[in-house]
């Protein structure tokens, strides 16, 4: 069986194309709900930032002293994981948009809806997400 060119081609395109969306999307509905609680020091996360949970689908604020606030780390504009923190906004460096650290609303598009937020409780000095 011989192929030609365009074939070839738009194959190798659609290819791509897919690999390059698995990369940038971990799903579509963000954490997994079922996911064990993470945790984290309240000492690691500054005041008036946030953290990206290294190793759970979490971004950690806290906006004042002792006030913490939860979101998923996927942007709700094509669902890629938002990759840093620049001063009071969670950036997804995907598309550019900016998210606020306050209550995850869109600070910056192209994103048209805010982060998923999630339950964030303080216990001395651990914060849990669940």
């Amino acid at each position: 069986m011989s192929y030609d060119r365009r074939t070839v081609l738009l194959t190798a395109s659609l290819a791509a194309a897919a690999v390059g969306l698995g990369s940038c999307r971990s799903g579509p509905d963000g954490p997994d709900p079922d996911a064990a609680p993470a945790t984290v020091s309240l000492d690691e996360i500054p005041v008036g930032g946030a953290l990206i949970l290294p190793d759970a689908p979490y971004v950690v604020s806290q906006p004042t002293a002792g006030e913490v606030k939860a979101f998923t780390n996927l942007c709700t504009h094509q669902h890629c994981p938002v990759s840093r923190i620049d001063g009071a906004d969670i950036v997804c460096d995907c598309h550019g948009s900016r998210f606020s650290i306050d209550d995850g609303s869109v600070v910056n598009g192209p994103a048209s809806e805010p982060l998923t937020t999630y339950p964030a409780s303080l216990d001395g000095d651990t914060v849990t997400v669940n």
